[in-house]
């Protein structure tokens, strides 16, 4: 159904339907449709546009939320990567605990409104412990389109080894 209000136009709309379809980022979904779909919307900083464009300006990956950390409050990419590490793991260290605060100085330093780097902060906290890599989401998404494909145009064939590997498995 998602698939059929998207109207996918390039594997990598697919490609974000899969990775939006997790518990946290899926409350997103009808969001991504809509400005697929052409609803206006404004990014919080226009330093967001460049990473979250393709996106429609709804963080789907951890690569996003890295960038974004490093554009934002000047984290390294080691410092980014924690981050990462720690949001998706849902285990924020003291030594993470403290990247907030780094994050939310750097943004004020950089220009950002310290409310905005809030909402940002908050989103991450939210949607952070399902977002996608987005190596992994492509992925899933051509080994999926393969497997749709085969059962769409090849079913008795498809479903036939599928069978067999089944098979091999009880033995």
């Amino acid at each position: 159904k998602v698939l059929m209000k998207l109207k996918p136009t390039s594997f990598n709309d697919i490609v974000a339907v899969l990775a939006l379809y997790r518990p946290g980022p899926m409350d997103n979904i009808d969001e991504f449709i809509a400005r697929k779909h052409g609803k206006k919307f404004e990014y919080l900083h226009p330093i967001l546009e460049p990473i979250l464009k393709e996106t429609y300006g709804v963080t789907i990956y951890q690569e996003q939320m890295m960038l974004l950390s490093q554009e934002i409050a000047h984290f390294t990419p080691a410092e980014s990567d924690v981050l990462a590490r720690g949001v998706c793991c849902r285990r924020m260290t003291s030594a993470e605990v403290t990247l907030k605060e780094k994050f939310i100085n750097g943004g004020v330093e950089n220009g950002f409104d310290k409310d905005t780097l809030e909402i940002i902060w908050s989103d991450w906290m939210k949607n952070g412990c399902y977002l996608s890599n987005k190596s992994h989401a492509v992925c899933y998404t051509w080994f999926a389109y393969k497997i749709a494909y085969l059962k769409a145009h090849y079913l008795e064939e498809f479903l036939q080894s599928y069978s067999t590997i089944k098979n091999r498995e009880i033995e």
